[in-house]
C-alpha cells in the first residue's frame, strides 16, 4: 500500500492516500471495485483523499510457510500489516517473512540447539523468542514483555501501540501449549543484551538480516 503512496490511519482504521486517478483506481482494483472514495469535501485524514478499508488490505491474507511448507502464522498477524518500521520502509507482516528465511540454528536458545528433536525447517521459531523481540523492538519500537511458560521457561514478546506481537508463539501453538500473556512484565533490550550467549545469537541473526 504505501508503494501506490497509501497511508495507514490507526484512528480512524482506514488506508488514505491524495484523490486521484491512480489512487481511486488501486482502490477499486484491491477491493474490486468497491472501495469507499471519500468525497473532496470528506473530512478523512485529509480533504480529496480516497480511502480504502482495513478489510481490503491485501497483505493480512497472505499465506507464510516454514521451509517444510507447513502454514505458519504470529500472535497479532492481522495487526500486523499495518504496523511499519520506525523509517517506514518495512510492516511486520513482511518483517516476520524475513526472519522466517534468517532464523538459523545458531541463534536458537542454547537448549533448543542441544534438543535432538530440532527440526528448524518445521520449527523456525523454536528457541528464538529472545533474540527476536529484540530485533523488532530495534526496527519497530513499542516494549519488549517477559512471561514464564509451562515448563518454567522464559518467554519473550512485544507490544506496539498497546498490541501484542509475538513472532515465535509458533512454537508454542504447534505442539497445543498454552501461552498466557496476562503476568508479562517489561524488560529492555539491553536487559536482554546483558545475557552474553543472547547478545551473540542477536549478533548472529542481525548480520543475517
Amino acid at each position: 500500500m504505501k508503494a501506490v503512496k497509501y497511508r495507514w490511519n490507526p484512528n480512524k482504521m482506514i488506508w488514505w492516500a491524495y484523490k486521484n486517478d491512480d489512487t481511486v483506481a488501486v482502490a477499486k482494483e484491491i477491493c474490486e471495485s468497491s472501495a469507499t472514495i471519500a468525497p473532496d469535501n470528506s473530512d478523512v485524514q485529509t480533504a480529496g483523499a480516497a480511502f480504502v478499508p482495513k478489510r481490503c488490505h491485501p497483505v493480512t491474507n497472505k499465506i507464510y510457510r516454514t521451509a517444510s511448507r507447513r502454514v505458519i502464522s504470529f500472535y497479532g498477524i492481522n495487526a500486523g500489516a499495518a504496523i511499519y518500521s520506525i523509517d517506514e520502509k518495512i510492516a511486520l507482516n513482511e518483517f516476520f517473512e524475513i526472519m522466517l528465511k534468517s532464523w538459523v540454528k545458531e541463534s536458537a536458545y542454547p537448549s533448543a540447539q542441544k534438543d535432538p528433536q530440532f527440526n528448524l525447517a518445521n520449527d523456525p521459531t523454536y528457541g528464538q523468542c529472545a533474540v527476536t523481540a529484540m530485533l523488532v523492538n530495534k526496527f519497530f519500537g513499542g516494549d519488549i514483555r517477559k512471561i514464564h511458560v509451562s515448563g518454567g521457561g522464559t518467554h519473550y514478546f512485544n507490544v506496539i501501540n498497546g498490541q501484542i506481537f509475538d513472532l515465535t508463539r509458533d512454537q508454542f501453538d504447534l505442539y497445543n501449549l498454552p501461552v498466557d500473556y496476562s503476568s508479562s512484565t517489561n524488560v529492555s533490550i539491553q536487559y536482554c543484551g546483558k545475557n552474553a550467549n543472547t547478545k551473540a545469537r542477536y549478533d548472529i541473526l542481525e548480520k543475517i538480516l
